[in-house]
């Protein structure tokens, strides 16, 4: 997929937010909800759609199933005893690390030196205001991690 604009970003998102609500999608309450005229809408729904977006017979925006289940996992908190990756957790919560999978030798040897290693608890202490890179405690230390880096880390979540 594509790396998505902010503006995309918040487009998707905006459109997300009146699905979940089980409203009908319109340009207009885009427009409305995030504070741009009609025909800039139009625009980027049409920049959109090809990969992002269909309609359906009445012509409400939907979201592609990709995208909704994107969103979704991205909204969502894991909580306790769920699995996913390091990269998935929110600051406080704490996690027990159960694998690596890494391609990369030197990423891999990189994050075992740093004491990554499996079976060790890794706390979320602090996220960097756009969201990268994370700063997290295990055995006694801080360690920032970047978030790419962080999605090789399988974890399951104990607090």
């Amino acid at each position: 997929m594509d790396k998505l604009t902010k503006s995309s970003e918040d487009y998707i998102e905006a459109i997300y937010m009146l699905y979940s609500q089980n409203k009908p999608i319109k340009s207009v309450r885009i427009s409305e909800m995030l504070g741009v005229s009609r025909p800039a809408v139009n625009k980027a729904m049409n920049e959109l759609k090809s990969k992002y977006l269909t309609y359906n017979v009445i012509n409400d925006i939907m979201l592609t199933e990709v995208n909704k289940r994107r969103l979704f996992m991205k909204k969502h908190i894991l909580k306790v005893g769920e699995e996913g990756h390091l990269s998935d957790l929110k600051k406080g919560q704490v996690a027990q690390v159960l694998a690596l999978h890494s391609d990369n030798k030197a990423l891999r040897r990189r994050l075992l030196d740093m004491g990554i290693t499996r079976g060790v608890e890794v706390k979320v202490k602090k996220i960097a205001p756009l969201g990268d890179p994370i700063d997290i405690e295990l055995r006694g230390y801080e360690l920032c991690v970047r978030l790419a880096d962080l999605k090789n880390i399988d974890i399951k979540v104990v607090k």
